[in-house]
């Protein structure tokens, strides 16, 4: 990916060492953290072998880009962090926490899990919002399981 594309750079965040520590390498930097809406340690629901509970450090998505990445334009980011993804919605509206950071962000790519009824509420205020603000547009690619992607 590197020699296709080398003006690209790669930044990987994932609870889960194993195998992402091995491959990451070969495309950018990986961190062995979860980015969310918040900073902490937390119980969270991870794919290893099989999907169970552990303990897992997470910073919330400004932080990891203002401290991680140290970017301030950002082409594309892609996210899927397991249902944490409801409560991390407002950092991508125009007063959330990446715009008072002057974070740019060209492109969401994110997979939206099934919710349950808070995270459909909390999902329909950000849809809301977002149509008020007309800085994004929503596609869906694709929709497996449930998932919106």
């Amino acid at each position: 990916m590197q020699s296709a594309m080398p003006n690209c750079q790669f930044w990987g965040a994932d609870p889960v060492n194993e195998t992402n520590a091995d491959i990451f390498p070969e495309v950018g930097k990986f961190y062995n953290i979860a980015v969310g809406a918040e900073n902490g340690t937390f119980r969270s629901y991870v794919l290893e072998d099989i999907y169970r509970y552990q303990e897992v450090k997470y910073v919330d998505i400004a932080t990891f880009l203002r401290n991680y990445v140290k970017r301030s334009v950002i082409d594309q980011i892609m996210i899927d962090i397991e249902h944490a993804e409801y409560p991390m919605l407002p950092f991508l509206l125009k007063d959330g926490q990446l715009a008072r950071d002057s974070t740019v962000i060209c492109q969401v790519n994110i997979e939206v899990h099934r919710p349950n009824a808070e995270q459909l509420k909390l999902f329909f205020d950000f849809y809301q919002q977002l149509m008020q603000e007309k800085q994004w547009t929503l596609m869906s690619a694709s929709s497996i399981i449930g998932h919106l992607r």
